[in-house]
């Protein structure tokens, strides 16, 4: 029973945000576009605040799910496909299908972005874009547990909101504009997502010369005389006055 329930609420959300982004382009992301929706979805209107009790917020959110679950269902079908390609480019293409989901919406997600830059709705954005590029790092086969796990997110986040960006004011035939921008974004984090990695490794290999030459007989002056050493002189009561 309470299956069934459950199952026939997400089937009332579903079909009422459907509904809702034929009147958002118009009516902004705005109750009263959930309303409109909720009526041509055959709901009774109370049944919208049943559906998305939190208000509007939730109706947004809902959306930005909706986009990562189109995402990882255009990606399931070419899943052998994307197995051959390397990590960069099956995140071009995490990022290109979610972005091509909304291709009929472009004015919804335009929409959105102005919703999310409203002062009451600035910690929003933060979490919608950190649920976007942690689905798509999922998709792609990420399983990481340590500090990459946050690196990565935190990298990629700025890549899908310019890219986003981009694409809302792309007018090139087929977006191609955006997909070079993409992949240009990407290769940029790459090169910083590496800098750690060098950086760490110029430090051992100073290090490690350091370390060696440490080895070596070393000559220590004190004034007025000369010593020889390999590594430590003590000097005599003379030295000290």
């Amino acid at each position: 029973m309470n299956a069934s329930f459950a199952v026939e609420a997400e089937l009332r959300r579903s079909r009422i945000l459907a509904a809702t982004l034929i009147h958002v382009p118009f009516d902004g992301w705005t109750w009263r576009s959930v309303a409109r929706g909720t009526k041509d979805a055959g709901y009774a209107e109370a049944e919208s605040h049943l559906a998305f009790p939190e208000g509007i917020r939730e109706v947004v959110t809902a959306y930005s799910a909706e986009l990562n679950r189109r995402m990882e269902a255009a990606l399931a079908v070419r899943a052998a496909e994307l197995a051959a390609l390397k990590t960069r480019e099956r995140i071009a293409c995490a990022v290109r299908a979610r972005l091509e989901s909304a291709s009929g919406e472009r004015e919804s997600v335009r929409r959105m972005v102005a919703f999310l830059a409203l002062p009451e709705n600035v910690g929003l954005g933060p979490k919608l874009l950190w649920s976007a590029v942690d689905a798509i790092w999922r998709v792609v086969g990420d399983r990481s547990t340590d500090f990459n796990f946050y690196s990565k997110r935190g990298l990629l986040a700025g890549v899908v909101g310019a890219t986003t960006l981009y694409w809302l004011a792309d007018k090139s035939e087929d977006c191609a504009d955006t997909w070079a921008f993409l992949n240009r974004r990407i290769e940029e984090v790459i090169l910083i997502g590496g800098l750690p990695r060098r950086i760490g490794a110029w430090i051992d290999s100073k290090a490690e010369a350091l370390f060696r030459r440490s080895d070596r007989p070393w000559t220590v002056r004190w004034p007025g005389r000369r010593a020889t050493g390999t590594g430590s002189h003590t000097p005599s009561g003379s030295d000290r006055s």
